[in-house]
């Protein structure tokens, strides 16, 4: 007999591309938002 499992819980995830010239007085904070975000966060600043 084949046994279900549950299944498995879906994890929200956010990913953010941001461009950062010229930022320099705005970076940290917008960074600390981004990662104080509830889903999971993958953040690239180019």
């Amino acid at each position: 007999m084949v046994e279900r499992r549950s299944p498995l819980p879906i994890e929200q995830c956010l990913s953010v591309v941001m461009p950062a010239y010229n930022e320099s007085a705005t970076i940290a904070e917008i960074i600390a938002q981004v990662l104080e975000s509830p889903f999971t966060a993958e953040l690239v600043v180019v």
